[in-house]
């Protein structure tokens, strides 16, 4: 296993299971339940992938997108949501996001991070 992972959601049974799959994919999984501090720990270090809610308290997922990209041009980024509104959807995309929606099932997800990061999983 390589890589890292920042995961921000609010939901504490999502926030676990995501972090779970995670854990079988990435050497380091980092999370946060609110997007104020997911904010500050994207300016403070580097992440291989961004797994962010769009709604959540403090900052949203969009927000999140916004400075990820800013910060790191390259960095794949995938929202998560089950209010994903096609605004939200079109604004994810627009700023380099693949979009997951809820319920979404934990094949769906590991296949997800797998096209978003090949390089970190390629034999």
């Amino acid at each position: 296993m390589i890589g890292s992972v920042l995961i921000a959601e609010d939901d504490e049974l999502v926030l676990e299971v995501l972090t779970r799959i995670c854990e079988e994919l990435f050497a380091e999984v980092v999370s946060r339940d609110n997007g104020t501090d997911a904010l500050l720990l994207l300016a403070a270090r580097s992440f291989d992938l961004l797994i962010t809610d769009l709604r959540m308290p403090g900052a949203n997922g969009l927000a999140l997108l916004t400075e990820s990209r800013r910060l790191a041009p390259t960095r794949p980024m995938l929202l998560i949501s089950g209010y994903a509104d096609e605004a939200a959807t079109t604004e994810a995309a627009r700023l380099g996001a693949e979009v997951l929606h809820k319920p979404f099932g934990a094949a769906a997800l590991r296949r997800a991070i797998r096209t978003l990061c090949p390089s970190l999983f390629e034999p």
